[in-house]
């Protein structure tokens, strides 16, 4: 690397031609490395991510005002260590809505169908993983809810699986009966076929 490139150059871990325009601040040629590597990362998918993170946040750190404008932080995010831990971590951690609930999918565990949609809480979630039965928030009645608490068509929770943001779970069940009120085996009985529902 050339001795006598400014700091900002000498620190950058790829060939960057000498000339870059005519720009001699680390703000003008920072906004000319984010167009290159633009172009880089769309002609060598994959093998220049790590450089494209370098000349995304040496762009972000000289063109603050800018990036506020272009919401080049949302087209290229840092990396936030609470989201990486979320996503790729083992620690668990719902991620509930501003109602205080995670979406909760249940299917059977024997063949995968899906059987019923609902929502939980923070109480639920634990009463779940505590008695291994599928409980809910009912949000129109405003309460904790077993599924099957008085038909007897409880959900036995073989596991929790969860996805990448941590706000949503599936629970594999085994059913004891219909899943739906209406005792169909699955709250989803009817498929959409242009603007007609078709029971299945």
């Amino acid at each position: 690397m050339r001795s006598d490139l400014p700091d900002f150059r000498r620190s950058i871990p790829f060939p960057v031609p000498w000339r870059l325009g005519d720009a001699a601040s680390p703000g003008g040629a920072a906004s000319q490395l984010r167009s290159l590597f633009l172009r880089q990362r769309v002609e060598r998918k994959g093998t220049s991510d790590g450089a494209m993170d370098f000349a995304s946040k040496l762009w972000l750190s000289c063109n603050k005002h800018r990036a506020l404008t272009l919401n080049f932080d949302r087209k290229f995010p840092m990396n936030d260590p609470v989201t990486e831990d979320r996503e790729q971590g083992q620690t668990f951690m719902p991620k509930f809505d501003a109602a205080g609930l995670l979406t909760a999918v249940a299917i059977d565990a024997t063949d995968g169908s899906v059987l019923m949609l609902a929502h939980m809480d923070a109480e639920a979630l634990a009463k779940t993983q505590e008695t291994g039965f599928a409980h809910f928030h009912s949000r129109s009645r405003g309460r904790l809810w077993m599924k099957g608490e008085s038909s007897g068509h409880v959900l036995k929770v073989e596991d929790i699986l969860v996805d990448c943001d941590q706000d949503a779970i599936v629970l594999r069940c085994f059913p004891a009966g219909p899943a739906c009120h209406t005792l169909a085996p699955s709250c989803f009985y009817r498929r959409l076929e242009g603007d007609k529902l078709i029971r299945i």
